[in-house]
């Protein structure tokens, strides 16, 4: 069953009521810099850049479940000092960097391990193959190989360095090298079929209960292979696949999520 989250729902992952339909407020704190990335420049608003309503989504529930964590896990969060996050797909860091603000803006300490090739897409495997569009560019070229790590270092900036490390290399490599702890936000941006695998496999498990499995890709027309790894994978699970949009939610737009039992 698939149930949808909207600007008038019950609050993520709570029974609680949310308040009537109002823009979400960080619409209007989050600077511009959140929405252009490593490597390209910042429009004078945020809302005049093509990615302004695909990342509100994940400002939103990245809130939620910072809120969500320090009321379910106190003791976990005044152990370890920090709430650890996975993202998967890093590319230029604007979801990295939004991730960062929104805790420094709640008082949350985090920690985010982010991964990404930034050598591109692997190779396409035979499942992703079949289901790739015939006129999909990343079939002819590697796309998002044009940002290095020292650029996003630089975009993220000095102040969030203490609170992130960039792991660099093709998921199937790099997450058995991730140190032995529990999440509690795994963030899956990274578009092939064999990559959201990858990612599921290894951090469902991981994921603190209340914990937050967020997929970027999940209703983009250029990688319907994300939609079909998401839907396989949650077949035999108990959690159900959240939407939220906002703007006039379309296309990857929409963004997905589970809250882990």
């Amino acid at each position: 069953m698939i149930e949808t989250a909207s600007q008038t729902d019950a609050l993520p992952g709570t029974g609680e009521e949310r308040a009537p339909a109002t823009p979400f407020h960080f619409e209007a704190e989050a600077g511009p810099e959140l929405f252009a990335g490593a490597g390209s420049t910042p429009p004078s608003d945020a809302r005049l850049n093509p990615a302004y309503f695909e990342r509100i989504p994940l400002l939103e529930i990245t809130e939620a479940t910072l809120a969500r964590g320090r009321l379910l896990h106190p003791e976990y969060y005044q152990k370890h000092g920090k709430f650890f996050i996975a993202e998967a797909g890093t590319y230029r860091g604007r979801g990295l960097l939004s991730v960062l603000e929104v805790a420094k803006k709640v008082n949350t300490n985090v920690y985010v391990y982010a991964l990404d090739s930034f050598e591109g897409l692997p190779p396409l495997s035979a499942r992703d193959s079949e289901t790739a569009p015939e006129n999909a560019s990343y079939r002819k070229r590697t796309l998002f190989a044009d940002v290095t790590e020292r650029e996003v270092h630089a975009y993220i900036g000095p102040a969030h360095k203490p609170n992130y490390e960039l792991v660099k290399g093709f998921f199937c490599d790099t997450l058995p090298t991730l140190p032995k702890i529990k999440y509690l936000m795994a963030i899956i941006d990274c578009d092939l079929y064999s990559s959201h695998m990858d990612c599921m496999e290894y951090f469902y498990n991981r994921l603190l209960p209340g914990g937050v499995m967020f997929f970027d890709d999940y209703h983009s027309s250029h990688y319907p292979m994300a939609k079909i790894a998401v839907d396989e994978f949650l077949a035999s699970r108990p959690e159900k696949l959240m939407h939220v949009g906002y703007g006039t939610p379309k296309g990857n737009n929409v963004k997905t999520y589970i809250v882990k039992s």
